[in-house]
């Protein structure tokens, strides 16, 4: 899929809510891109356009927050220092357990993790941010075109 280039926080916001509808419901989101580009946005707006009535803090130093009302995890690993320390977290069984998760800087856990139902990978593009979506399931894919 090209990149989809979102001009303001507002279209981020709108674009991450349309995505949200189409998501895999279990396995895990893989959230790519340099700090500030806009990972833990597209979290909140997800977990928010799912049903979550509550506040979404990152979870930057806690690691893990679950919204069991959606059934859904957000991680944050940029504070990983193994990827050994996902056992201690429960986070197979969130992965397995069918519950959706969505986890920024998942590459710090690639050894351990799983192949991905889904990559967002976010990058500066002028004063927006451009998205590109990968994964191995095109008829995931074919879905979320869609909405692009």
């Amino acid at each position: 899929m090209n990149s989809i280039y979102l001009a303001d926080e507002a279209i981020a916001q709108a674009w991450a809510e349309r995505l949200a509808r189409a998501l895999p419901r279990q396995g895990f989101v893989s959230l790519v891109g340099p700090l500030g580009a806009g990972k833990s946005h597209f979290a909140r707006s997800v977990i928010g356009a799912l049903g979550y009535q509550g506040r979404v803090p990152s979870p930057t130093y806690t690691l893990v927050e679950h919204y069991a009302s959606v059934d859904v995890y957000h991680l944050d690993l940029y504070r990983l220092g193994d990827p050994e320390e996902l056992e201690f977290l429960n986070v197979r069984e969130a992965i397995e357990g069918g519950a959706l998760c969505l986890i920024e800087w998942a590459e710090r856990g690639q050894a351990w993790l799983p192949e991905p139902a889904l990559e967002v990978a976010f990058d500066y593009q002028g004063d927006g941010r451009s998205v590109r979506l990968d994964s191995a399931d095109q008829g995931c894919l074919d879905a979320l075109r869609l909405l692009a």
